[in-house]
């Protein structure tokens, strides 16, 4: 991967990957879901009760890949829906260690992943950021949309936002002016 690459745009950024670590580790399953929750405006469901966590003090996890961990986790029926949703994403930027540093890890993030969603496979952070851009521009313009108006109104949307946000995203496919085109589409809309 090229050094360009490993950096630029804020799912490679130190803060959110730090922020979605244990610690210790890279966290794919946080990194994932605070990815389709923030960026794509699509949150995964929550965990169901009772679902058992990674081992990871069991010598025989220990030993297994972080995606050969999350691979058995999946095996158990009620978490598979879910994972299936996440995992991918989270997987992707598995070459960031915990607190965001570049750190190559033999078999992981340029490892193509198989079933990502719409049957795309990428390989590695380059790669997802391009298919964020090209294939989910739409679904990360209105979930910008819907974080900056919140913040902007100072309260929570409600299905009653819903035409607003659809017009303002309008606007801004239409125009394609970047950030200021959005801003200013924004704050020029009766809701604001």
């Amino acid at each position: 991967v090229a050094d360009d690459a490993k950096r630029g745009g804020l799912i490679s950024q130190g803060l959110f990957l730090t922020g979605n670590s244990n610690g210790k580790e890279p966290h794919p399953i946080k990194r994932g879901a605070w990815l389709i929750s923030r960026i794509l405006g699509d949150p995964p469901p929550p965990p169901p009760p009772n679902v058992p966590q990674i081992e990871e003090d069991d010598p025989a996890v220990a030993k297994l890949s972080i995606k050969e961990q999350m691979q058995r986790h999946r095996e158990n029926p009620s978490c598979v829906d879910c994972h299936a949703k996440v995992d991918p994403w989270g997987l992707l930027l598995e070459n960031y260690n915990a607190v965001g540093l570049w750190t190559h890890r033999d078999g992981a993030a340029e490892a193509t992943l198989p079933s990502f969603p719409g049957g795309k496979t990428l390989d590695g952070v380059d790669a997802l950021k391009q298919y964020i851009l090209k294939e989910k521009n739409g679904q990360f313009t209105r979930a910008l949309v819907q974080h900056l108006l919140r913040y902007a109104l100072g309260r929570s949307l409600s299905f009653t936002d819903r035409e607003a946000i659809d017009e303002i995203v309008k606007t801004v496919e239409k125009d394609n002016d970047g950030l200021q085109g959005l801003l200013r589409a924004m704050i020029t809309h009766p809701i604001f």
